[in-house]
């Protein structure tokens, strides 16, 4: 049988009655009793069993309870003799690691495994066997947790976003997504912020002002569905508000066709599941793209001047291509000085190709 210290099976993060071997660490901490007994018909009167005492059993990382008297050690091993009949009783303490914890949902499972040692019998006696079972006993703590009397917390997240007129696309400004995420009902444990992130915008950072709250995030990658996660709480109280400032920043390589705006896919989520109020857990944000650019087309003649005597005869035919006439080379800058990219432009040149007489004046040489 396993029993503990606390009646009501419920361990206080904030009561840190422990100290760890620095002498400086305090931890909370409970007792735990480990009560065993073995009788049968044609057994000695004594026994040993080969005991292994497995903390945190629902976790095999990420462990939260560990032995007082072995600091960050969860299992532990021993042999011990019993009599037939007689109690054996043992009792030790463990500990948690406080308000770090993250999962304060999953139940904390103290369990121990027995079986007989290896037993030396005279010759003729029986050797004596465990009857059929698992051979083991567990029992459970839980987190104290501010739930109301059957200690099981029901949330109801909400969230709440400033909406954006328009982003200029090829401004150097950033980005900025206002959310609010509220939670109206009991404490909501391992509560997220998700926003899907789309093709073209970079995360930069995310900050909850001036508030004190502080908020841990992990970017967006191709390999979580460019999905950026931000922990608001663990647990977000109820009643409590968290406003959550994200920034990116747009840009316009990669796009590999033009798009009219950025579509922000925002979610609200935590491990303790609402009861039908899921709706306003998630919103979609549509920024609209605008458009600004600064065309431009200048050009210089070379020579910026062509004397041209239309009562000059022409000759039949010309020996060399100078005797034509002069060559006009004109240079063209195209520019487009922004703020925003154009993926493609055409511009169209006119000359005089032919004098009032319909003839030949100026004709292409190259370009």
């Amino acid at each position: 049988v396993i029993s503990y210290d606390r009646p009501s099976k419920q361990i206080d993060l904030d009561d840190r009655s422990c100290t760890l071997g620095d002498r400086r660490t305090r931890v909370p901490c409970v007792a735990v009793s480990v009560t065993m007994k073995y009788t049968g018909m044609g057994v000695p009167d004594s026994l040993d069993f080969d005991l292994n005492y497995i903390l945190d059993a629902k976790k095999d990382k990420q462990k939260r309870m560990f032995l007082l008297e072995a600091e960050g050690d969860s299992t532990m091993t021993k042999r011990i003799k019993m009599r037939k009949e007689q109690e054996f009783t043992e009792r030790f303490k463990v500990y948690l690691l406080g308000p770090n914890i993250k999962d304060k949902l999953t139940s904390l499972d103290v369990q121990v495994k027995y079986s007989l040692a290896d037993t030396n019998v005279r010759r003729g006696e029986l050797v004596p066997v465990l009857r059929l079972g698992n051979y083991m006993a567990s029992d459970s703590l839980n987190i104290q947790k501010d739930c109301g009397p059957d200690n099981k917390c029901v949330p109801d997240l909400s969230l709440s976003i400033n909406p954006i007129e328009s982003y200029l696309m090829g401004s150097e400004d950033k980005l900025e997504i206002q959310a609010d995420i509220i939670n109206r009902g009991e404490d909501a444990f391992n509560a997220v912020l998700e926003v899907h992130v789309p093709r073209g915008v970079n995360y930069v950072n995310a900050n909850t002002g001036g508030s004190g709250v502080s908020i841990l995030c992990s970017s967006p990658t191709p390999i979580n569905n460019n999905t950026l996660s931000c922990e608001v709480g663990n647990p977000l109280k109820a009643g409590s508000t968290v406003s959550v400032s994200i920034i990116l920043k747009p840009q316009t390589e990669g796009l590999m066709e033009p798009i009219s705006e950025f579509a922000f896919h925002v979610a609200s989520k935590s491990s303790n599941p609402e009861e039908g109020s899921e709706a306003d857990n998630s919103f979609l944000l549509s920024v609209p793209i605008r458009v600004e650019t600064d065309f431009r087309v200048t050009g210089l003649s070379i020579p910026d001047q062509v004397q041209f005597n239309m009562s000059a005869p022409l000759p039949d035919r010309y020996e060399f291509v100078e005797e034509i006439g002069d060559v006009v080379t004109h240079v063209y800058d195209v520019r487009n000085k922004g703020p925003s990219s154009i993926s493609e432009a055409e511009v169209y040149i006119l000359w005089p190709s032919f004098n009032d007489y319909e003839d030949h004046l100026l004709y292409l040489l190259g370009f």
